[in-house]
């Protein structure tokens, strides 16, 4: 339940996948937790989040942790191996039978990893990744939507503009302090028999 709510309202992707860090982290005992995911399905997983309680961590190449994630993508089994002089427990964690990344619990010495608790805490990470990757990809979307918005009511305004200045008769021009013509409407450019874009980039 806590790695649940742990990302239930999720700044960004990576906070909520830093939030679950912790609490897989916590929740079996180890002291410290990397977590890597794959980008998209069949791709290897890329460290995205690291936590420990005492704040020291063994750099991710000391643990060649690349490595023991090509060897828990190979086999999908908890994998209990000793990293960079600590004893740790490579985890699969998957969703809906498919491999979204791996976890990497590092323990204190002589510690008693219990395998079947940590897989039962990276299933419910699998779950807490898969609920925030959801969450983010909406906030996307909405981000998405809103800009297309925006660009659409910055066009309406444009056209809007331009149907006023088209409609005066007299021929005006927006000239920028280098003499440019930025825009010209209609009337202005009938007098030149040229297309109103034509104009724009010209001295006055």
């Amino acid at each position: 339940t806590q790695l649940l709510q742990s990302i239930s309202t999720p700044p960004t992707l990576r906070a909520s996948v830093e939030q679950v860090a912790v609490s897989l982290g916590e929740s079996v005992g180890a002291w410290a937790c990397y977590l890597a995911l794959a980008p998209s399905p069949g791709q290897t997983p890329r460290l995205l989040a690291m936590h420990s309680r005492t704040g020291d961590l063994p750099t991710w190449r000391s643990i060649e942790g690349a490595s023991l994630l090509r060897r828990i993508a190979q086999q999908r089994e908890p994998l209990q191996v000793q990293a960079g002089g600590w004893p740790a427990l490579v985890l699969p964690i998957t969703n809906d039978d498919q491999a979204i990344g791996a976890a990497l619990l590092l323990y204190a010495q002589a510690s008693t990893i219990d395998i079947q608790r940590a897989t039962a805490a990276a299933q419910l990470a699998a779950t807490a990744i898969d609920s925030a990757r959801q969450v983010a990809q909406l906030h996307l979307h909405a981000e998405q939507i809103e800009e297309r918005t925006r660009l659409r009511e910055i066009q309406v305004s444009r056209n809007l503009i331009r149907g006023v200045i088209d409609s005066v008769p007299m021929g005006l021009a927006l000239i920028g302090n280098d003499g440019l013509i930025l825009a010209a409407n209609r009337a202005l450019s009938d007098l030149f028999g040229f297309e109103p874009p034509a104009l724009v980039g010209m001295h006055y």
